[in-house]
């Protein structure tokens, strides 16, 4: 009987490829150009398809079918033109006989070799871990790197043979018995070939172990989000952090385009940019992505031409703006205040000057009819004018003044002697005080430097003043200082009528006069001190007079030195 050399070559290259591939965890198949099945290892044939009987001469189509279990192949016609493209696909296989879901990634590389001409080579991956878990990271860290001088060679615990030691243990089969031409010219063809079949269990192989598994590490360890288009704006991959960005799991958002996360028509001009020129490999851009929950994120996208599994894709690095864009938008406001203050201020100033001359003409016209008026309805007229006129003037200084103050941020400090700014101020007053019979006296003695402006007079002024006011006739009112940590405490006390204490968190605001009905004011005045001991850094208050009736407005101001 003729003795068949390529039917040899064929049998030997199936075994070797059975000892090397048939362990591994791994589906795979080599097809013809085809896309007819030339050869499957035992994990594809028993594990995955479910079958005892060989799959050789069955479609691609069919092999997928036997692995999802859905019965009928013609349902994958349309993903066979995406795997030749080098584009994967994902199996979802549903539970059997009390298993657990599983999920599986496809791929097909393309291969050429003596024995298969153009063909391909097919890997079925499971990566039910990965989704599982959702932590693609961890699951290829536990996986055990696949070296093709050790894994790789042990087939079972009978034949634990490298490539070499299975091509000399054929060929040695092939020896025994009668020796002819034919048969030592197969065995010799089966030796040229045997570093290319080396070659093609190595590409099987180490596409796995290697490209796979150091893109995996490198992509999935990235700190920021990273995402693979292909140049049709369809997302090609997408790491764990921008999926947990954007709030969508990994198999949501693979093979979907770019508009479910960009809005921007930038991202498909971009690609077009980077595909078309010959100079331009990388753009920067800012864009905007959008969360699963419907909140826009500002960022910064670093675009890349590379080639990926022999494929064109543009890689996408993010940054966040949103920090950035706050700051820009602080910065703006900021400046949109200042020149609100800045025109605030002129307005004050100029709107002073014009009520201040109004005031002063009413004045000036007022005491002129008061001298020539002999009536005394008329008098009293314009009596009532001149009073409401130096109120009016009143409220206008107090309001510029208080404008003025809230404007101000910096103010510069020195050492004051503050008994004799009590002092200064007892004196300007004495008149008021005397008019009314209240006697105003400094209670402390000893000195009092504090480190402060020359503007806090004014605290002491509107506290005595309105001490004064409140106060019956023949009553007293006391100046006093006391030591309050590294601040000194001044205080003015009276035998007024005193404050509610309903009434005394809000008498440091702006327009907020107490006990209204008897006494007329501005309800500038308090709101005044509140700032001024702001600008000092210090604290202002009031209490109930501990010797009796009234009250006890103070104020703290630092200690100099």
């Amino acid at each position: 009987m003729e003795y068949d050399a390529l039917k040899h070559i064929e049998c030997i290259y199936s075994l070797l490829t059975s000892d090397v591939l048939d362990h591994l965890k791994v589906g795979v198949v080599v097809l013809d150009g085809d896309l007819k099945v030339k050869w499957a290892n035992h994990f594809l044939i028993h594990d995955l398809c479910g079958r005892n009987d060989p799959v050789v001469g069955m479609d691609l189509c069919q092999i997928l079918s036997l692995v999802s279990g859905s019965g009928g192949s013609s349902g994958y016609s349309n993903v066979t033109g995406q795997l030749c493209k080098g584009e994967k696909i994902f199996l979802h296989i549903p539970p059997k006989k009390g298993a657990v879901h599983r999920w599986l990634e496809h791929r097909l590389s393309p291969i050429k070799s003596d024995i298969y001409n153009e063909g391909w080579v097919g890997y079925f991956y499971d990566i039910t871990g990965q989704v599982k878990y959702n932590d693609p990271v961890a699951f290829f860290e536990k996986q055990e790197l696949i070296s093709f001088d050790t894994s790789l060679c042990e087939r079972s615990e009978c034949y634990p043979l490298s490539p070499s030691a299975s091509i000399k243990k054929y060929t040695d089969l092939l020896l025994d018995g009668e020796v002819n031409e034919e048969r030592i010219s197969a065995i010799e063809a089966i030796q040229a070939n045997s570093e290319k079949l080396n070659g093609l269990v190595l590409s099987a192989t180490m596409y796995v172990s290697k490209t796979e598994f150091k893109f995996k590490t490198f992509f999935e360890k990235a700190t920021g989000p990273m995402i693979i288009l292909d140049l049709d704006g369809k997302i090609w991959e997408i790491n764990q952090v921008a999926c947990d960005r954007l709030g969508y799991s990994y198999f949501e958002l693979l093979g979907m385009d770019n508009s479910i996360i960009f809005d921007d028509a930038s991202i498909m001009e971009t690609l077009d940019v980077l595909n078309n020129s010959e100079n331009i490999h990388s753009l920067l851009l800012e864009s905007c992505c959008n969360t699963r929950d419907g909140k826009y994120i500002p960022v910064e996208l670093n675009c890349r031409l590379i080639d990926y599994e022999e494929k064109p894709v543009v890689l996408i690095t993010s940054r966040d703006l949103s920090e950035r864009k706050r700051i820009e938008h602080l910065s703006r406001v900021n400046e949109e205040l200042k020149c609100l203050h800045d025109t605030k201020d002129v307005f004050v100033d100029i709107l002073s000057h014009d009520l201040m001359n109004l005031a002063g003409i009413i004045k000036g016209y007022s005491e002129l009819l008061s001298n020539k008026i002999d009536d005394p309805v008329m008098e009293r007229s314009v009596r009532l004018i001149s009073k409401s006129n130096i109120k009016m003037i009143d409220l206008i200084e107090s309001s510029s003044k208080y404008a003025k103050l809230e404007s101000i941020e910096d103010i510069d400090f020195k050492m004051i002697d503050i008994i004799s700014i009590l002092k200064t101020v007892i004196e300007d007053l004495e008149p008021y005080s005397c008019k009314k019979s209240v006697d105003v006296s400094l209670v402390f003695k000893g000195e009092c430097h504090a480190y402060a402006n020359p503007m806090v007079d004014t605290v002491f002024v509107n506290y005595l003043s309105n001490a004064i006011k409140y106060s019956p006739e023949g009553s007293k009112v006391e100046l006093d200082v006391a030591e309050f940590g590294d601040h000194w405490k001044v205080m003015v006390r009276d035998d007024g009528i005193g404050v509610l204490d309903a009434d005394k968190p809000f008498l440091f605001e702006r327009f907020t006069r107490f006990n209204s009905d008897h006494i007329k004011g501005t309800g500038l005045g308090l709101a005044i001190v509140k700032r001024i001991a702001e600008l000092h850094k210090g604290q202002v208050g009031v209490d109930d007079n501990p010797d009796g009736k009234g009250c006890a407005f103070w104020v703290t101001l630092k200690k100099f030195g």
